[in-house]
């Protein structure tokens, strides 16, 4: 294993936050939107008018503006969130540092990591994360260096590269 050490340093954005947790919750979002499609679809089956239209879009509409809000009530509460992050990777793990504390993290004791378009998402459990913009690097050689890093420190099935749309 080579010694590549690549630090990086950076505050989440309130749309990072969204787009990953929109990821992160996108299989029980889907399956309440398609519930709640189903509902309406059943109830206007009988019927042709515009409210057969009107209620899905506008449902649709609703939910989606109703996890943005609380997604955004959540990422303004949370100072810890909107701090300043700063992140070292080595062959030895990740270290991460913010105004309250720092931690260290073997690759050993890494969940998985999940690779997306626009984030990097280095879970320590399945339901706690690391949130890493890939904006933070300085380059693509950076970000290369560190998929090398991850390659060479996890198992393959620990690293997943996810194709998603991000709103």
């Amino acid at each position: 294993m080579n010694n590549v050490e690549i630090k990086i340093t950076g505050t989440l954005s309130f749309n990072n936050v969204l787009n990953f947790s929109i990821f992160s919750s996108f299989t029980r979002h889907f399956f309440s939107v398609l519930f709640l499609l189903a509902m309406v679809m059943s109830y206007g089956s009988n019927q042709h008018g515009p409210f057969y239209i009107f209620v899905p879009v506008f449902s649709l509409i609703f939910y989606y503006w109703a996890i943005r809000r609380s997604i955004k009530k959540s990422y303004k509460s949370n100072k810890v969130l909107q701090s300043q992050f700063k992140y070292l990777f080595s062959s030895k793990g990740v270290d991460v540092s913010f105004e309250s504390g720092s931690s260290t993290t073997s690759w050993n004791d890494i969940y998985k990591v999940v690779i997306l378009k626009d984030l990097i998402a280095i879970f320590i459990s399945s339901n706690q994360s690391f949130i890493i913009p890939k904006s933070w690097f300085s380059s693509s050689i950076e970000i290369e260096n560190f998929e090398n890093i991850l390659t060479n420190s996890l198992p393959k099935n620990k690293i997943k590269t996810k194709t998603f749309f991000i709103f």
